[in-house]
């Protein structure tokens, strides 16, 4: 069976990566550290969205306008795209982690060691990614409403599970959990990079 969140991640990394830390000016370990703790966060809010009739419809319908063709080629459309594309996460952000969004952001920042506004413009870069991700499983396996309900379950569920547990915490209360934050992107981090060594 297909790790879809290695395939997920595996987008994030290589060019995409040199191109954010260009786009927002810190050095690629910082961009790193921020989807490591924030990629987890984005899908555990999808999966909590989703348990939700009314949330799973909207998740559906977002998926017909991001239906993976930013995919083809993610560097040259954050180049030539990158204010819409910010504009569209923020949105889909707010949408996914709600009253949580500015408490996850302050967070990453501080763990690690970037600015919130940085760290909201890295998140809301990668949100959109995640969308056409599971909008082009949509569209390749031509799934319903609850083809997306599993195909998003089953992604999330590929997060290691201590780190998607502490997630599913994070999303239902608004305290500080900065030694968590910091857990999850250190253990993240490492599966990123051993996955992107395997690959070579």
């Amino acid at each position: 069976m297909e790790n879809l969140f290695q395939s997920l991640t595996g987008l994030l990394q290589g060019d995409t990566l040199k191109n954010m830390a260009q786009q927002f000016g810190v050095n690629e370990e910082a961009v790193q550290k921020v989807v490591a703790m924030g990629l987890p966060m984005i899908l555990g809010g999808l999966n909590k969205n989703v348990q939700q009739e009314e949330g799973a419809k909207s998740l559906d319908k977002a998926l017909e306008k991001h239906d993976g063709n930013l995919l083809n080629n993610i560097t040259s459309a954050l180049t030539s795209n990158s204010q819409n594309i910010i504009q569209d996460g923020m949105k889909i952000l707010g949408h996914v982690l709600g009253n949580t969004q500015q408490n996850a952001q302050n967070q990453i920042s501080k763990s690690a060691g970037v600015g919130m506004e940085t760290v909201g413009n890295i998140l809301a870069a990668v949100a959109p990614i995640v969308l056409e991700f599971l909008g082009q499983q949509k569209k390749q396996q031509g799934l319903d409403v609850k083809g997306v309900i599993n195909i998003v379950n089953t992604t999330t569920q590929q997060v290691p599970q201590q780190e998607m547990s502490f997630i599913q915490k994070f999303l239902d209360r608004d305290g500080s959990v900065l030694d968590d934050v910091m857990d999850i992107g250190s253990k993240f981090m490492s599966s990123f990079f051993s996955n992107k060594n395997e690959k070579k």
